[in-house]
């Protein structure tokens, strides 16, 4: 099995290391954005994704998925691993309040995306 390594991306003169990490649970994909300054590994952004898996693309937002955008009235094709994607969720982190110093929590991913004008209800695992 390949070690996940941590990649990095600076934004605002700040150097930041973030992983990926993704899994099914009951039939259902769970992403997880984590984001941590350079100098630590203790304190992170978190932002979990909870969506329906698909067989054959896998994790939809890990792949890229096209969504709307009512904001920008097109649809956009969103794909988690690109580095805009990730500076987005830092500077939206930071805006918040999150300086690195402490454990940052977006426990739902798709909620956020929805504030930011995306069509994401499509998206959430069917209950039951």
């Amino acid at each position: 099995m390949m070690k996940k390594k941590l990649r990095y991306i600076v934004v605002g003169g700040q150097t930041y290391k973030y992983i990926i990490t993704a899994r099914v649970v009951n039939k259902t994909a769970k992403l997880e954005l984590k984001v941590f300054n350079d100098g630590s590994k203790t304190h992170a952004l978190y932002v979990q994704f909870h969506t329906w898996d698909d067989h054959i693309v896998g994790y939809v937002l890990n792949s890229g998925v096209l969504l709307f955008n009512h904001r920008t009235g097109v649809k956009e094709n969103y794909n988690l691993n690109h580095p805009a994607r990730i500076r987005q969720w830092i500077e939206i982190a930071v805006q918040q309040g999150w300086d690195g110093t402490t454990n940052y929590y977006i426990e739902d991913g798709l909620e956020e995306l929805e504030q930011l004008g995306f069509e994401v209800n499509w998206l959430r695992p069917a209950v039951g």
